[in-house]
């Protein structure tokens, strides 16, 4: 038979194998020592282990010398091919280590290079740092300063919008409300305990307290105790207990008229009721009514003008005031500090009125100049403006529903209802009445809109029919609240008296 060879070597075979994979022979020892190395087959490429390696059986010849090595001059011509060869190695193996070592040079640069980046960025850092501090110690330095300075008011000045934990629990409280609606207006008898339609049509009045020399403002404690508040012309303060129809307690206040009064609708700890009440000489003031007396708790003097609008946020903590000097202010009552004071929209408008939406994420104020806005207070973002009214903005209210707004101007002498879900005006109340209105109030329930002016008109907010007129006051009524569960309704007027229907 013929001589075998190995594919690799191409010498005669002495121990032939063969691959199970590929069908190539090889020499043991050079086969075993590559597949050692590399576990692949070094002529297809395929993985190849010694378990593929197939033993051959050849006659066992003496390898013949090759020709070119019968002679001297053959074996110096292998000797030279050998050396040139090897020459060309080592050639080849000078030109890699040249080739590694400038990559290992550019490699040790570019080290070093970023080692001096490093070490710069640190030391800019060491010094930011050391100007941070120096800044935040004197910002501390000039805020402790500023709050001494203004103590008496109780300032706070940050020109930031509000604290964003403020924020993060006014939204909390706003997906709670909002479900704690949507749940109870899926229940057939959600307002079983309501005062129902047949009973405010024939509202009478029940109750007739003289109170101070004009009422400008009123609101209702809705948490039980039959409290109502009023404010005067005069500057006085009154709280009158419904059930026995007396004033229980009064406070003189600045001697400038009260434009707002309102009712922190929360249980206090120690059993006290307090209110906020908002003057025409620009301050406002944060009262405690407790063992019969009614007293100062904190005075605000931030406002360089009339307060012309304030309410109560629905988390009883948040208070916000606006003002005839052109800036709106966001109280925190538990702290009697003030969160935020400027303009809202940077154009200097003539604030007037100012309330919450139930939910607490909205807030809508008017203006002299007749323009309704309705901010976000989550980022101070305007979500809607309405521009229909003639005249300075009169009156502003939301349904407890959510859903509705009502809003009249001075010029108007009828109420605009509106959509909130899709900003659309629904109905136009008392057109051609010549009514001229000074205030609105919406049911708790939010099917019931009470509408103050002359007289007091009374209507059903799905259908807009008018239910009932009452004529009780000798003068124009000034404001109007309703009572828990719609069970009695609140009025009072310039006649100096407080007249309760039910």
């Amino acid at each position: 038979m013929s001589l075998l060879h190995c594919a690799i070597s191409g010498e005669a075979l002495e121990v032939p194998v063969a691959s199970r994979r590929s069908g190539h022979v090889f020499e043991k020892r050079v086969i075993t020592k590559h597949i050692e190395a590399t576990g692949k087959c070094p002529i297809t490429g395929q993985d190849l282990s010694l378990d593929d390696l197939i033993p051959l059986q050849i006659n066992k010849t003496v390898k013949p010398r090759p020709p070119n090595a019968a002679g001297v001059p053959g074996l110096l011509s292998l000797l030279q091919s050998e050396w040139d060869a090897f020459v060309l190695e080592s050639y080849t193996l000078k030109q890699h280590l040249e080739v590694v070592r400038q990559e290992l040079s550019h490699a040790l640069y570019q080290y070093d290079a970023a080692c001096r980046v490093i070490a710069r960025l640190i030391r800019e850092r060491d010094e930011a740092r050391s100007q941070l501090g120096q800044l935040q110690q004197r910002l501390a330095e000039h805020g402790a300063g500023l709050a001494a300075k203004n103590g008496e008011e109780g300032r706070m000045e940050d020109e930031s919008w509000l604290p964003n934990d403020l924020l993060n629990s006014i939204d909390n409280l706003a997906v709670d409300l909002n479900t704690m609606r949507k749940q109870l207006r899926k229940k057939d008898n959600a307002f079983a305990d309501f005062a129902g339609q047949e009973n405010i049509v024939n509202f009478r009045t029940s109750a007739q307290v003289q109170v101070q020399s004009g009422v400008s403002a009123l609101d209702v404690y809705r948490l039980g105790d039959n409290l109502l508040a009023t404010g005067g012309v005069d500057g006085k303060v009154a709280l009158v207990e419904r059930n026995t129809a007396n004033v229980v307690a009064t406070y003189e206040g600045t001697g400038k008229r009260v434009t707002e009064v309102a009712f922190v609708q929360r249980e206090i700890e120690d059993g006290s009721r307090r209110l906020l009440a908002c003057y025409e000489d620009g301050r406002a003031e944060h009262l405690r009514f407790s063992g019969g007396k009614l007293e100062l708790g904190h005075r605000f003097e931030h406002h360089k003008a009339s307060i012309t609008g304030g309410d109560i946020h629905p988390n009883t903590s948040l208070a916000a005031l606006v003002s005839a000097d052109k800036t709106w202010s966001f109280l925190d009552l538990d702290r009697n500090i003030v969160l935020h004071q400027g303009e809202p929209g940077g154009e200097g408008l003539g604030l007037q009125l100012v309330k919450f939406h139930p939910d607490g994420q909205l807030l809508a104020h008017g203006s002299t100049e007749g323009v309704v806005r309705l901010w976000s207070i989550m980022d101070k973002s305007l979500q809607a403006e309405i521009t229909t009214l003639k005249g300075p903005t009169r009156a502003i209210a939301f349904s407890e529903s959510g859903y509705h707004l009502a809003v009249a101007g001075a010029d108007d002498k009828t109420v605009q209802l509106w959509d909130l879900r899709h900003t659309k005006l629904m109905q136009t109340l008392l057109e051609g009445s010549n009514f001229s209105v000074h205030d609105l109030s919406f049911d708790p329930s939010g099917r019931y809109l009470a509408v103050a002016g002359s007289s007091i008109a009374l209507f059903n907010v799905k259908t807009f029919e008018e239910l009932a007129k009452i004529n009780s006051h000798s003068a124009d009524v000034t404001r109007l609240r309703w009572g828990p569960k719609a069970q009695y309704l609140a009025s009072s007027s310039l006649d100096q008296h407080l007249h309760i229907y039910s």
